[in-house]
């Protein structure tokens, strides 16, 4: 999004305070009247009127739909979507900058190039705007590029990682790393009758800002607290494998059901995503103290609860 109007109208549209310098990268939900999910991405600042969203790879279309339709009368920012002009290469993992720096002519130190920060790079003669971003819960950059330098980025990625054992990986292993670092997807843990309190992501909501659309429901739910809480579980048998849709048994009570569910295999064992529900209310006490099972195949199978990130839950990789 460009042009005069563009900062007004992402700020009532976005939860979080998307005005910050240029170069910084803000998470946010963009809300229904509700308070629920109708997308979650980042916006980074490029300049003064100058905003590149970034949404997940099925949602584009849907994501630009909702946000030219909620434009604020008054406002005329251009809103474009440059998918086609952009390929993106997403490096990740304990030993990224090592990789990056052998094929980047920039300094991509920690104090250099932190959390949350786009920069302009040149990575092995091509133009890259990278994003410092930890979806994966490890250091990493997603980086962008006109598609005529894709092949060129990723050769050259990919040969400086050779000797750090650099492979390929797709949505299989994104999705084993996410549930483990308790990363949410819209669509499947989070969606338009899920607020961010309820599914753990009150700190992306900034109720400072005057007004965005939401703002009343979610007030309203801060002081009241929820009656749900998404959490995540793991069959204290490691053998056990989760598929999604377990019921969730509290103390013997039927209380929810898996969203998601797939195997950490950095954490060793299996892990499913989904909500806890109490209509007396959901605080993290009252979840922590119960006693879980899930439901599979007509049993009912003794389960661990996690209200918090299982793995790195100290942010120290992604911060490395």
């Amino acid at each position: 999004m460009v042009g005069k109007g563009s900062t007004a109208a992402l700020q009532y549209i976005c939860a979080n305070n998307i005005a910050q310098e240029k170069g910084r990268i803000v998470y946010t939900s963009m809300l229904n009247a509700r308070g629920g999910f109708e997308a979650d991405l980042t916006v980074t600042r490029l300049d003064e009127e100058d905003y590149l969203i970034i949404t997940g790879a099925a949602s584009g279309t849907r994501d630009f739909n909702h946000i030219a339709r909620h434009i604020p009368d008054g406002l005329e920012p251009h809103l474009f979507d440059v998918s086609s002009s952009f390929g993106c290469l997403s490096l990740m993992g304990p030993m990224a900058r090592h990789i990056l720096a052998k094929v980047c002519e920039n300094d991509i130190s920690n104090a250099s190039f932190p959390l949350f920060q786009a920069q302009n790079i040149i990575v092995a003669g091509a133009p890259v705007l990278a994003l410092r971003l930890g979806f994966a819960g490890e250091l990493g950059w997603e980086m962008y590029t006109p598609p005529d330098y894709l092949a060129t980025l990723y050769e050259a990625v990919k040969g400086a990682g050779a000797e750090f054992g650099a492979a390929d990986a797709g949505y299989r292993a994104i999705d084993s790393l996410r549930m483990e670092k308790g990363r949410r997807l819209w669509g499947i843990e989070v969606g338009p009758f899920d607020t961010p309190l309820e599914a753990g992501l009150g700190f992306a909501v900034d109720l400072d800002k005057p007004d965005f659309i939401g703002r009343s429901a979610m007030v309203k739910q801060f002081q009241a607290g929820v009656t749900r809480r998404l959490c995540t579980f793991s069959p204290q048998d490691p053998d056990i494998l989760l598929f999604g849709k377990e019921t969730i048994y509290r103390n013997g009570k039927q209380v929810g059901y898996l969203a998601s569910a797939g195997y950490g295999h950095t954490l060793g064992f299996p892990l499913g995503m989904g909500y806890v529900s109490n209509p007396d209310g959901a605080p993290l006490e009252w979840v922590a103290e119960g006693n879980y099972e899930l439901g599979l195949a007509n049993t009912r199978i003794p389960a661990e609860v996690y209200t918090s990130m299982i793995y790195d839950s100290l942010n120290e990789r992604v911060n490395a």
